[in-house]
């Protein structure tokens, strides 16, 4: 572990390159296969607004894909053929984040005595050249979030794509696959460089407690 700045910790052991490799693949393979859905989509920031100016990357939902599936006529036709691989696959991924990911938030919020409670799953971010995530914070009244967890998959494959902190006026970008966390408060407002070269991997979760939004106006609704 290593401790940046302030409440942001980077952890270099948390996955391996080859562990990171094969989580990139497995999602690419099923972007790539024209009989699965979702894969890779344009990113938003809130329920139903795309990302326009602020955020120009693509989202793939892992999450999402794991649940929605299960139970899908395509996923009941592949175990039917027996080739219910991309299902298994993803469940993988899924797992292997949650596993590991929880070992080091507990340390981190015993550390700094975080109320966590729940996370709202698992988010592969893919960026390309000129690509980038404007400055932004990750807690919001509708959705309160303390923690934010960063799985950097890939960062000596491209050049630029940095995770920049305003208030610090720090620019962080580890050498190999690392977990970064930090709380999700106007005080950690960052912002995803542009990748100049290459093309960047990253998954994302926030953690923190769940609140009901029914009949919140449509600006307080969730934003990933």
């Amino acid at each position: 572990m290593k401790k940046v700045m302030g409440c942001v910790e980077i952890y270099e052991d948390f996955i391996t390159e080859e562990q990171a490799q094969n989580l990139i693949k497995i999602c690419e393979d099923v972007d790539k296969d024209p009989g699965f859905e979702p894969g890779f989509k344009d990113a938003s920031v809130g329920k139903g607004h795309k990302g326009g100016e602020i955020r120009s990357n693509k989202t793939f939902n892992i999450t999402e894909y794991h649940f929605t599936h299960k139970e899908s006529r395509l996923y009941r036709e592949s175990v039917k053929n027996g080739n219910d691989k991309y299902f298994h696959n993803i469940n993988n991924v899924q797992e292997l984040i949650s596993s590991k990911l929880q070992q080091y938030v507990n340390d981190y919020t015993e550390k700094y005595e975080f109320p966590i409670m729940f996370d709202e799953g698992y988010t592969l971010l893919r960026y390309t050249g000129g690509q980038e995530y404007k400055a932004h914070c990750d807690y919001a009244p509708h959705m309160p979030r303390y923690l934010s967890a960063l799985i950097l998959l890939n960062p000596s494959e491209y050049e630029g794509g940095g995770t920049y902190f305003v208030h610090f006026d720090e620019n962080i970008k580890p050498k190999k696959p690392a977990l970064v966390l930090f709380p999700s408060n106007y005080a950690y407002a960052h912002r995803a460089m542009p990748v100049i070269s290459g093309t960047k991997y990253a998954i994302v979760t926030w953690l923190g407690h769940q609140i009901d939004t029914d009949g919140l106006p449509e600006f307080y609704l969730p934003r990933g």
